[in-house]
């Protein structure tokens, strides 16, 4: 399933905050996916 063309979105929600390390690494794969996502616009 494509889920950025059908638009789905599907969130987590935490009732606690995990560790720094885990955050970080959410934050460091998010930018990623956003920057590969512009680059992959622009080509078009």
């Amino acid at each position: 399933m494509e889920l950025d063309k059908s638009n789905i979105r599907v969130a987590d929600y935490l009732t606690s905050l995990p560790p720094k390390e885990v955050l970080e690494a959410k934050l460091r794969q998010s930018i990623e996916s956003a920057r590969q996502q512009l680059e992959f616009r622009e080509e078009e």
